[in-house]
């Protein structure tokens, strides 16, 4: 490499059609092969294909390019699909989010409407004199109520297996 730049060298094969820019350092390796040896490496060396990817809601701009010299309207026809699929992402995301905020208000109405319910329960079978029943009503609704509130979530049955973001 001279002044930071590297040094290619174009290499013309008669088995090879075009020319191959070849770096400086990779001639000189290939210039101590044998020719049957150097012909196959350098034929093998021009069949590379170039690879690229783009990822993204649209093709690339070249790709984009190609199909309207195609098709005259198909590249603002393919922005516009694009446009459509991602209104209807953010649509079909937005029903969710509010389906899920109305089942945990609903949830959270029953449970509130539940407690009431056995707080009264409790209170009448108190004032009927059954302390035993008004304890056990009052005991029950208090770990069931601090469980969830303490683990966030509703205790679910034992199967006896590993939770996957325990494992």
């Amino acid at each position: 490499m001279k002044n930071g730049k590297e040094n290619v060298r174009t290499v013309e094969l008669p088995e090879v059609p075009g020319q191959i820019d070849l770096p400086e350092d990779v001639q000189k390796v290939i210039e101590k092969l044998k020719p049957e040896e150097r012909r196959l490496i350098l034929r093998g060396y021009a069949q590379m294909v170039q690879v690229s990817s783009f990822n993204g809601p649209i093709p690339h701009p070249e790709t984009l390019k190609g199909y309207e010299e195609v098709l005259k309207g198909s590249a603002d026809r393919i922005i516009s699909m694009a446009e459509k699929e991602q209104q209807h992402r953010f649509d079909c995301e937005n029903k969710i989010i509010s389906e899920e905020t109305a089942r945990v208000k609903r949830g959270q109405q029953f449970g509130c409407f539940l407690i009431t319910l056995l707080i009264v329960a409790s209170a009448v079978f108190a004032y009927m004199g059954y302390p035993k029943i008004t304890g056990t009503i009052v005991g029950i609704t208090i770990l069931g109520i601090g469980s969830i509130f303490v683990l966030n979530k509703i205790p679910k049955k034992h199967t006896g297996q590993i939770p996957d973001n325990e494992a």
